[in-house]
């Protein structure tokens, strides 16, 4: 069945318009960006559609990005922050290092020692003013213990092992260092710190 021009009912189309879709004959073929259109007219509707049809994907494009940049975000804050969240508002007790800066005593680790404080354990909190301190000495030495850089006390060492009852926690942050004098030697233990919570 012959199919005929739009335009000229009297001639046969074989071709279409690639914008409206009209049977169109060979005299109204107008081949442009390699494509037959029935006229220009259809030719500008291709391209205003065309570029309509760009913006659009663009649109879409940036939407998407858009929504995954805000998705990154909600990961990160929400899952990852908390790994680098270094828990400042927290407060920490005093560290011996920053606190003995101003105390004449020696608060360096030693690796072996001749005399050590067992009791109390360094950092210890207590809710009384007085504790006791014991620790390990040269036998029959004597022991003298320190209390934020001055001398408060000293005893005898009777089988390696010495004690000071009830020493007076006169801060909420006190420095105990003990030092054993024997034969015209002399060591100090390492310094310890202390927290008393009812001191002023």
């Amino acid at each position: 069945m012959a199919t005929y021009c739009y335009r000229h009912p009297a001639q046969i189309a074989r071709r279409k318009c690639y914008q409206c879709g009209r049977m169109i004959c060979q005299n109204c073929q107008i081949k442009l960006d390699h494509h037959l259109f029935c006229d220009k007219a259809c030719h500008e509707n291709l391209l205003r559609d065309i570029s309509l049809q760009e913006k659009n994907e663009f649109r879409r494009y940036a939407l998407y990005s858009g929504l995954l940049l805000v998705l990154g975000g909600f990961v990160y804050f929400g899952l990852l922050a908390d790994a680098f969240y270094s828990g400042g508002n927290h407060q920490r007790a005093p560290n011996l290092k920053t606190i003995a800066l101003s105390l004449p005593v020696n608060t360096q680790q030693a690796p072996l020692s001749n005399i050590t404080i067992t009791k109390p354990s360094n950092g210890v909190k207590c809710t009384s003013k007085h504790i006791d301190v014991e620790g390990n000495a040269p036998n029959n030495s004597t022991v003298a213990i320190y209390l934020n850089g001055s001398l408060v006390d000293k005893t005898v060492a009777h089988a390696a092992y010495y004690r000071f009852p009830q020493v007076i926690l006169p801060k909420r942050a006190n420095v105990i260092q003990t030092r054993y004098y024997d034969r015209g030697s002399s060591e100090a233990s390492t310094a310890i710190l202390v927290f008393c919570k009812n001191a002023k």
